[in-house]
């Protein structure tokens, strides 16, 4: 394995230095882990690769308490322990070379879940302070027995589904909130069997962005956008291992993928593998199916520094046996490679005594998320030197302080109260410390693409563009600083949310354009029907008094005839005829209402 920097912040000055697989790793520095899932036997039956009786659990003890004890760490945190084997064993074995350890008290425990996780530390170092189990995390709290300085240890093994990568974050979020809440510690370590690669996860993407970022691709899947809105842990996290991508985009130095037990795998025959090519794996469950990563070690770089690691192979042909008989071996008594590293205890600038300014990590953390520091141990509040907002200020952000925490759970706070979301991603990215390169390679990876349908299938030549946008930007994200990353994940956040204002105001003008229309509509119909009212009114007056005049006429010329002629009936009543028939013929059935009115003056008359 390559020597171990700070993967995601600064590279140090000097790399890290590389221990013999199975030699002493006591006195390189000022503390030490190894993590190692160790195979339970029961879980032993489905590997036929290697001769039963090489593979009995006696051998495979042994093999594993030595090379623990060979390796003289002062922290170990071991994966697939069984109960009883735990209590009966490894205790007993390993209390003789002067460790105490916890098992995992997990309420499950049974038939059905036969193992859980262990930990344990030398007893002349540490003392423990707490602990929180948790389903398939277990998180203990060492104090130093000389300086005090505390340092939490969260070791896990995590889900095991290839398709589970939202259980999987979610069980590291809830292991890292309930620590925050818990308990003050100055250091913090992460490390297990992740079930899922270092370079091409959610889980990678989450611990070293403090979020899970857009376009990850795990096990050969995009992750779903869910996992994007798992609240952030607050925490600056580093890996022991250099990386030569980003977390969430592959990695092609591995020869074929593997998930649960290997089984998400595509089958490599071991003759195609070239050795060459796959230097680096901590899982081979079985010939020529290497898997890179699948075992991590995390770190808080603002307390901690890389000064050795641990190799994963005794010699070069011993790697080569791995690749091509598969594990367990004759060398190997697990299907997974153990991982350490050796770090010293940052001494902040001014200190005299090592702890003077050291950051408490809980409340840093938790004002990053914006939320209550851990109460239940004694310890000073320094959450304010990480609450600011990046590229602003405030106590919600998921910002970096000057005590190296750097938080992602303040990020989609931080978007939602944006007023101008568009407007402050292109100040963000503007001010990024970013080179000119990076900038625009960034912008390159982030525009739209033209005509990218929303459902159905994209174009070739749109999948193509796609792929290479998913590769430029994990360059950029690689190739620039840990703050450089969580301001142009707040860019990405933030043109998102201007994406949706832009798409929301767009409707709601669409919806006001269309109400305008049918209140204009509304208000012409009204009009006209006004005007038609207005003018039947009018009609049916003229009607009425013409009608009137003219019966008064006829009355007058039949008043004029004899009466025993009937004349001045006869002319009302002609009068009031011709009245009616001019009035039907003008103004229809509206005034035909108003023929009675004449005829009956007329009568009258």
């Amino acid at each position: 394995m390559a020597a171990a920097v700070a993967a995601f912040g600064a590279e140090p000055a000097t790399r890290a230095a590389v221990v013999a697989r199975r030699g002493s790793i006591a006195g390189v520095g000022d503390v030490s882990v190894v993590s190692w899932n160790i195979l339970a036997d029961c879980y032993l039956q489905q590997y036929d690769h290697y001769p039963a009786h090489g593979l009995s659990w006696q051998i495979r003890k042994t093999m594993i308490v030595d090379e623990l004890v060979t390796a003289q760490p002062d922290v170990i945190c071991l994966q697939e322990v069984e109960f009883d084997v735990f209590d009966n064993e490894l205790l007993p074995a390993l209390a003789e070379a002067g460790f105490e350890g916890l098992m995992q008290n997990d309420k499950k425990r049974g038939k059905d879940h036969p193992v859980g996780v262990a930990t344990f530390w030398r007893s002349n170092q540490f003392v423990l302070e707490g602990a929180c189990h948790r389903s398939r995390t277990m998180t203990t709290l060492l104090k130093e027995r000389k300086m005090g300085r505390t340092m939490a240890v969260v070791n896990v093994h995590l889900q095991g589904h290839p398709r589970e990568s939202q259980t999987r974050v979610k069980q590291l979020q809830s292991t890292l909130a309930e620590l925050c809440r818990k308990f003050n510690h100055q250091a913090l370590v992460v490390t297990g069997d992740f079930n899922c690669e270092l370079r091409a996860s959610a889980c990678g993407s989450y611990l070293a962005f403090g979020a899970v970022v857009p376009g990850v691709v795990e096990w050969g899947f995009e992750v779903a956008d869910e996992l994007m809105r798992i609240p952030g842990h607050g925490y600056s996290l580093s890996s022991v291992d250099e990386l030569t991508s980003a977390p969430g985009n592959g990695n092609a130095g591995n020869a074929g993928n593997a998930g649960n037990a290997g089984d998400a795998g595509d089958s490599v025959d071991p003759s195609d593998v070239n050795p060459a090519d796959v230097q680096s794996f901590t899982f081979c469950a079985h010939p020529g199916r290497p898997v890179d990563g699948l075992d991590q070690l995390w770190y808080s770089p603002s307390a901690l520094r890389v000064v050795a690691q641990r190799a994963l192979f005794g010699t070069d042909q011993e790697r080569l046996d791995i690749l091509r008989m598969g594990l367990p071996n004759y060398a190997n008594p697990s299907d997974h490679i153990p991982i350490g590293a050796v770090f010293n205890w940052v001494v902040p600038a001014g200190s005299t005594d090592g702890l003077t300014d050291l950051p408490d990590l809980a409340a840093a953390a938790s004002a990053a998320q914006g939320g209550p520091a851990a109460t239940s141990q004694a310890g000073g509040g320094r959450g304010a030197e990480g609450a600011a907002l990046i590229g602003g200020s405030g106590g919600g952000g998921g910002g970096g302080g000057g005590d190296g925490t750097a938080g992602g759970g303040g990020v989609a706070e931080a978007v939602a109260e944006a007023e101008d979301p568009a407007g402050e991603a292109e100040s963000l990215l503007m001010a990024c410390p970013m080179d000119d390169v990076q900038r625009a390679n960034f912008i390159a990876a982030t525009e739209e693409i033209a005509d990218l349908p929303k459902k159905g299938k994209p174009t070739a030549e749109q999948l193509q563009r796609l792929k290479e946008q998913r590769e430029l930007k994990a360059a950029v994200l690689h190739s620039v600083s840990v703050e450089a990353r969580q301001i142009l994940t707040r860019v990405v956040e933030l043109r998102k949310k201007a994406k949706k204002q832009s798409l929301k105001q767009s409707q709601r003008a669409q919806q006001e354009k269309r109400a305008q229309a049918k209140e204009e509509q509304q208000r012409k119909h009204a009009q006209q029907h006004q005007h038609h009212q207005q003018g039947d009114q009018q009609g049916g007056q003229q009607g009425g008094q013409q009608g009137h005049q003219q019966g008064e006429r006829g009355a007058a010329d039949g008043a004029a005839k004899p009466v025993a002629d009937g004349g001045a009936v006869e002319g009302a009543v002609e009068g009031a005829v011709d009245l009616s028939v001019e009035a039907d013929e003008r103004h229809g059935p509206t005034a035909k209402k108003a023929k009675n009115g004449p005829a009956g003056g007329g009568r009258a008359g």
